[in-house]
């Protein structure tokens, strides 16, 4: 259902000025600074000429997938496209609730990580969304406000690893969405571009934890052939170079 645009109402009110003639809807979207929106509107602009194929020859994959709607960046994609992808999440208690909100993807339960362990602690904070396979993040979050409130062990598997084991060989990864608080870029250094490539990656750098991480993530994506197409307030997004080319080129060329 439409929503007002409370920004657009907030400030006409502020200004005590009339309204507009026509309503100021608010555009649907459930990433978190609607990296969700600026994705599907640039794909939907590769599909129109004719630069990427069918929607059911993709899918995407979000590790770190914790809330269904919140935050989530893969939702919109699924419900304007039908397509279907992958919820990797090490979370125990957000498992069942995925699982009934999101019937039409895969649910992994899993910890990504960069290293050969078979399990691994997870520090789930009393915030799940800021829940962390680093401690310190956990208990430095906000000067320690929010803390730690259990360890538990979770299956742990590294990226290659799981992209060879749960991606169907017929399809190709569109959106690559990567949140798990303070672990990002050492998830993205392990990743094999060469035979992984999706055509978007997004990122959140933790810039409070780790300064710099930002930048260091450009650099690394670079080195990839991924060009920083976004900057949100949380997230960075990132598009295979060769793909952007594509839009400068008319696609009957």
């Amino acid at each position: 259902m439409p929503v007002p645009n409370p920004f657009v109402y907030q400030r006409t009110y502020e200004a005590d000025i009339k309204s507009a003639t026509i309503p100021s809807m608010l555009e649907e979207h459930y990433g978190q600074c609607g990296e969700d929106l600026i994705i599907f509107s640039i794909a939907r602009a590769l599909q129109r000429q004719g630069h990427i194929g069918d929607w059911s020859d993709y899918i995407y994959i979000e590790i770190g997938g914790n809330h269904a709607f919140a935050g989530n960046n893969t939702y919109l994609l699924h419900k304007y496209t039908g397509m279907n992808g992958i919820l990797v999440e090490a979370n125990p208690a957000l498992l069942d609730d995925l699982k009934k909100a999101r019937p039409h993807d895969q649910v992994v339960y899993a910890a990504v990580t960069n290293e050969d362990l078979e399990n691994i602690e997870l520090y789930i904070s009393r915030h799940h969304e800021l829940s962390s396979l680093e401690k310190r993040f956990v208990e430095e979050w906000h000067g320690g406000a929010v803390g730690i409130q259990e360890i538990v062990r979770v299956p742990a598997i590294r990226p290659n690893q799981f992209f060879a084991t749960h991606i169907p060989k017929d399809k190709q990864i569109l959106l690559l969405s990567i949140d798990i608080e303070g672990k990002d870029l050492d998830i993205v250094k392990d990743i094999d571009f060469s035979r992984w490539r999706p055509l978007f990656v997004q990122l959140e750098p933790s810039e409070g934890y780790a300064p710099g991480e930002g930048n260091r993530m450009t650099e690394l994506m670079n080195e990839q052939g991924y060009i920083l197409f976004s900057c949100t307030n949380v997230n960075l997004i990132y598009i295979d170079k060769g793909l952007l080319e594509r839009l400068f080129i008319p696609a009957h060329h």
